[in-house]
């Protein structure tokens, strides 16, 4: 489940923009955040945090690749909200972290005889379960979504990223209670005076 509050509403988007300016996460934050946005459940969270405590040393590859991801994602979601092809660089780095990914990845029924992805459960919970979800939005995101509908911010100083689900498709901010209203507010200011 993703956190409704989120202003892009799309997973991998989320985490992008809450890490790809932060150059000091670590797995304790991205545990945290994962927990919260549903990317992990509680048990697991629980799990992974303990490990790290034990393993730091098996986590620091992670937080590196997390911070790769983080960027790489917004590199190229950036870049397609600009009307431009993506870096191959990161288009690599992404193929690379998805086919990993693959590996862990299932199709699971669902009550209503519809499917639903699922993801084969480790006998340890491996540290880098949090980033699987994340890199599989990524890839059915960039393959699923109209790329005229993924937006960068136009608020000042804002460098989100959000996919417009609009109907009118002229969503400009990321938030209409912080850009939007910081943005409205400043223009109301300046015709004002």
């Amino acid at each position: 489940m993703v956190n409704k509050k989120s202003p892009s509403s799309t997973l991998c988007l989320e985490f992008s923009n809450k890490f790809s300016k932060d150059e000091h996460f670590d797995y304790e934050k991205l545990i945290i955040w994962a927990k919260n946005s549903g990317t992990t459940n509680n048990i697991t969270a629980d799990q992974l945090l303990e490990y790290s405590k034990s393993y730091p040393f098996k986590t620091d590859p992670v937080i590196f690749e997390a911070k790769i991801l983080a960027k790489t994602i917004n590199h190229i979601y950036a870049s397609i909200a600009e009307g431009k092809n993506p870096l191959e660089e990161d288009v690599v780095f992404l193929n690379g972290s998805i086919e990993k990914t693959f590996q862990n990845l299932i199709i699971t029924p669902t009550t209503s005889l519809k499917f639903r992805w699922g993801w084969k459960e480790p006998q340890i919970a491996s540290p880098e379960q949090p980033l699987w979800r994340i890199i599989l939005n990524a890839g059915e995101t960039l393959v699923e979504t109209n790329p005229k509908k993924i937006k960068k911010c136009e608020g000042l100083e804002c460098y989100k990223l959000f996919i417009d689900k609009s109907k009118a498709g002229r969503r400009k901010w990321c938030s209409m209670e912080t850009c939007g209203n910081r943005t409205k507010t400043r223009k109301y200011r300046e015709r004002t005076k």
